[in-house]
């Protein structure tokens, strides 16, 4: 076969771009278990864009699995797409190029599809700007019989109204199964001649959780409310269903994830051993919509979970495991995974970390077995605490069951045992919170402090990162209000006042202004869609979310003018109220308000 089979003609040109750049390594691709195919023999050739720096990309589970779901069939080549660092992307502008994939560096336009994983509403500012860098009209209206077709998925498709204007089919929900249904379905409307628009249409017709907002129109009252999004062609379903996978064992996990070039905050054995959320209690419901709207909790068999991470293992040489899930403390066989773990990794000095299980869990289960498999005790590891454990009351509002009286001991133990680090995760502005709440967050904050002191003496730190708190869609809290600037500015003064003066304990505050345009980016509708493209074009850019995003004043300033965010401090949101998500649901029936006319 012929060696440039594999490659696109500008490959080399790319190439000497990256002499130019700092880390290379972001864009030279062929790292270890890359898939390279014959661009000639491809029925499907896709981009799997992460609109994140590569570091921050890279570690994102979705895209790891997508790129091996999709590559396992012959005729498609799935390819990655980062966004580029300013000095890349103006390399890229100098040089008169355009943005291209990882693998055998194809200009995006001349991709059949491009697919975004998307994951914070941050990260939506990206996409209209990577469109731009890759010669694409950023306007799915604009675009050409030729131009790709843009997909996106994610957490972030089951609020798709602000990115709705750019984007020509949301996969809604767990589309493990339906992004192959896309490729076959894909390349048989492609075989049979049908248009650009065409396809779109009939896409969304048959294809499950498949969302094209082309093809529906938003109504407004008098007031500028939403009354509803009307269909446009006979067909179309008026609410959205997102997809589900009813048995977790029949998501295939990749054999061998691609292992980054350079170093990255993401270099670890992922394995997903839950997904999804336990039935909400009705309790702390403010409407008569009981629950969440997110799908019940579902596990991967123990055979499977210990089979495959000794697949990962060989394949990757990481000294990490990371157990994903929503609720990864609700896995029926957990301790034994972690026993099966300990057996067959102890001697290979790796770590156990398990994403989203209590302090409590941390400390009892994980703590011991990493410090009998770790060479050097279980320095490195980070302990997360929520802010609702902070008092009795707020851990009854969000259902948590730490009791603050015994996080100090359990801190105390953790350090003792050589941890090294504790993040608080401080969510301010819960619904019926006090100011004594907050006061004694902050105090609490200053007790573990005193507790790492007695744990380890002088070693270790523990850090407070505080967050102003989003009503999340989808979720028992989406109608009430958000907390502006200003009330924002005052807890944060409430929390300090509980820790004093000499506290040692290393504070980070998230800007309330970027809250609050993540809460709009999170809650807008399609008006957003002007703003997102004129930061775009004025080159504005979240590249990770760690460090924050700067200058977040700029920012917020293009969504207020058209985010309506005066309702979003005071919500006139009853139940009759059309809520710009209240077309897809995750439910297996559609919302109780009837369909608007």
């Amino acid at each position: 076969m012929n060696r440039d089979a594999k490659r696109h003609p500008l490959f080399d040109r790319i190439g000497r771009i990256l002499l130019t750049v700092t880390q290379p390594g972001r864009y030279a691709g062929g790292e270890w278990n890359t898939v390279l195919k014959d661009l000639r023999s491809l029925g499907l050739h896709i981009g799997l864009a992460c609109p994140v720096l590569y570091e921050e990309g890279m570690g994102n589970p979705e895209l790891a699995g997508l790129y091996g779901l999709l590559n396992r069939k012959p005729e498609v080549g799935a390819e990655r797409v980062f966004l580029p660092d300013r000095d890349m992307e103006s390399a890229l502008a100098r040089a008169g190029l355009p943005l291209f994939s990882l693998e055998s560096r194809t200009p995006l336009g001349e991709l059949d599809v491009i697919h975004f994983c998307l994951g914070s509403a941050l990260h939506a500012v990206n996409l209209p700007a990577m469109l731009e860098m890759a010669g694409i009209p950023p306007l799915a209206v604009n675009r050409r019989e030729t131009d790709p077709l843009i997909l996106a998925g994610g957490p972030l498709a089951l609020t798709p109204e602000p990115l709705a204007d750019f984007v020509d089919i949301f996969l809604v929900g767990e589309t493990d199964d339906v992004i192959l249904a896309f490729s076959d379905t894909w390349q048989e409307f492609r075989a049979a001649g049908l248009g650009r628009v065409e396809i779109v249409l009939e896409l969304a017709r048959t294809l499950e959780g498949a969302y094209a907002p082309g093809f529906y129109r938003p109504e407004h009252d008098a007031g500028g409310r939403l009354r509803g999004l009307i269909p446009t062609e006979p067909g179309l379903p008026v609410h959205i269903r997102a997809a589900r996978i009813r048995d977790l064992d029949t998501v295939v996990i990749p054999a061998a994830p691609v292992v980054a070039g350079i170093r990255t905050a993401g270099d670890s054995v992922y394995l997903e051993v839950t997904r999804g959320s336990p039935p909400d209690s009705g309790a702390w419901d403010p409407t008569p919509r009981k629950g969440s709207d997110l799908p019940p909790v579902r596990s991967r068999s123990l055979d499977e979970l210990v089979i495959s991470l000794e697949a990962l293992f060989l394949a990757t040489g990481h000294e990490e495991i990371v157990l994903l899930g929503r609720h990864p403390a609700l896995h029926p066989r957990l301790e034994e995974l972690l026993a099966a773990i300990r057996a067959r990794f102890k001697d290979m000095g790796m770590l156990v970390t398990v994403p989203g299980l209590s302090f409590r869990d941390q400390v009892e289960t994980l703590a011991p077995i990493n410090e009998a498999m770790s060479w050097n005790g279980i320095a490195g590891m980070k302990f997360h605490l929520h802010s609702a454990e902070s008092s009795r009351r707020l851990g009854r509002l969000m259902s948590k069951e730490a009791d603050q009286d015994e996080l100090p001991a359990l801190t105390r133990r953790a350090f003792a045992s050589g941890a090294r680090s504790l993040k608080i995760r401080a969510v301010v502005g819960v619904p019926g919170e006090t100011d004594e709440d907050l006061r004694q967050l902050g105090f609490l904050a200053r007790r573990l402090e005193e507790a790492r002191r007695d744990g380890n003496g002088r070693r270790g730190r523990i850090e407070m990162h505080c967050y102003a708190w989003i009503p999340r869609p989808h979720s028992p809290l989406e109608r009430e209000a958000f907390n502006c600037i200003e009330d924002l500015e005052q807890k944060i003064i409430l929390v300090r006042k509980g820790l004093g003066r000499k506290h040692g304990v290393r504070i980070r505050w998230k800007s309330p202004s970027l809250s609050l345009a993540e809460c709009l980016l999170t809650r807008g509708d399609r008006r957003l869609s002007t703003p997102l493209l004129e930061l775009a074009r004025a080159g504005y850019r979240v590249p990770s979310l760690e460090p924050y995003p700067p200058d977040p004043d700029a920012l917020l300033s293009r969504f207020l003018p058209v985010a309506d965010a005066d309702r979003l401090f005071n919500p006139d949101l009853d139940v009759g109220v059309v809520l710009p998500w209240d077309h897809v649901t995750t439910r297996n029936y559609p919302h109780s308000h009837p369909a608007p006319h």
